[in-house]
């Protein structure tokens, strides 16, 4: 097996490993409060005395994310050629094109926003629920704070480790369109939220051509964290508005014939089109801002089906060995689909108000 095959056959086995923890966990989770539903109450207990972000409920956030993600990342810098890959540029240099991503990742969150809202309205429509938000909502400044980092840094780190350091810098000798497509898709179904699986395979995409563009891992890492710290704080921001008109917003997630209205399905429609042309034109200028940057550090600008030589460390003009990709490279994949396709119908029932278990 040549060494392009060993790099995805390596990342594709910590994809694997990674959604089947996931999975177990969540099992886990499931069974246990199945068999004993008092565990439940004595775990809400346990965080009532303390803020929202409290040490406690932190703590068990980044010990799930690390445990699940970033574990099985850290596992490949055991093998010779991933940790080739690390001494990658795009791993150590900052581009100064990362100054557009601050804008771009505000864009792209309420393009994921209305076309959530888009696929939100469709499974009302076919009678799905929408189920209660992961993630507590921050009660003040100080839970925002830590939130931002919990929930936002901490995982931006890891996943952007994972899928776009490892996984898309292994997929990178095939076609950029095919690298970068499939990172995102893997990176979308891994989640496993039937409700948000649209606005997560659009954000993985995004992701990823930002990592591309400016061919530094950073990009998606301040992106990500940007991301997941404007769902903490528009989410309390407009908590605290229903706080204050004393009215409930939330009136659209009460039946699924709500769910499936005309004016929510406009509503997304309306900030996916606005917000998405917006996004996308700080895309267009992500491009050529990273490819000024990359002609004055004499980078090549194009990759052809060997990969971008500049991430594979080579000099201007110097073409990299062409490698087919053995099939068994892809084996690990298999199992991981099960699974992802195991969890997906978890969350189908659990949105359709019949849990399995």
């Amino acid at each position: 097996m040549n060494e392009r095959s060993k790099k995805v056959l390596l990342v594709n086995s910590a994809y694997a490993l990674s959604a089947f923890v996931l999975f177990a966990f969540a099992l886990l989770t499931r069974l246990m409060y199945s068999i004993v539903p008092e565990l439940a109450g004595t775990a809400n207990e346990a965080l009532s005395g303390e803020s929202v972000y409290g040490p406690l409920f932190s703590l068990s956030l980044v010990v799930s994310e690390f445990v699940t993600v970033a574990l099985p990342a850290l596992l490949l810098l055991c093998f010779k050629p991933v940790r080739q890959m690390m001494k990658g540029r795009a791993w150590r240099r900052f581009n100064p094109s990362l100054w557009l991503i601050f804008p771009l990742a505000f864009g792209c969150y309420f393009a994921v926003t209305g076309l959530t809202l888009l696929w939100v309205s469709l499974l009302g429509a076919l009678g799905l629920s929408l189920p209660e938000q992961g993630v507590p909502i921050p009660g003040g400044a100080a839970d925002l704070l830590v939130g931002a980092l919990v929930v936002g840094l901490f995982p931006a780190l890891c996943e952007e480790f994972l899928f776009r350091g490892l996984m898309q810098g292994a997929y990178k000798a095939a076609r950029p369109v095919a690298a970068i497509a499939l990172t995102g898709c893997l990176f979308a179904l891994l989640h496993g939220q039937i409700v948000a699986l649209p606005g997560h395979l659009f954000l993985g995409i995004a992701l990823c051509l930002s990592v591309y563009f400016t061919r530094s891992v950073w990009a998606g890492v301040i992106f990500h964290t940007i991301h997941n710290s404007m769902a903490l704080g528009v989410s309390m921001a407009a908590q605290k508005l229903n706080e204050l008109a004393g009215a409930a917003l939330e009136g659209f997630e009460t039946t699924a014939a709500e769910l499936g209205s005309p004016q929510l399905l406009l509503s997304g429609a309306g900030f996916f089109v606005f917000f998405g042309g917006i996004a996308a034109a700080f895309f267009v200028a992500l491009y050529f801002a990273g490819r000024h940057f990359l002609q004055r550090e004499n980078w090549p600008l194009h990759c052809g089906a060997n990969g971008p030589a500049a991430v594979l460390g080579l000099a201007p003009g110097e073409a990299p060995a062409a490698e087919a990709l053995s099939p068994f490279a892809l084996l690990p994949l298999l199992p991981a689909g099960l699974i992802v396709i195991v969890n997906y119908l978890f969350s189908i029932f659990d949105a359709l108000g019949r849990p399995l278990l």
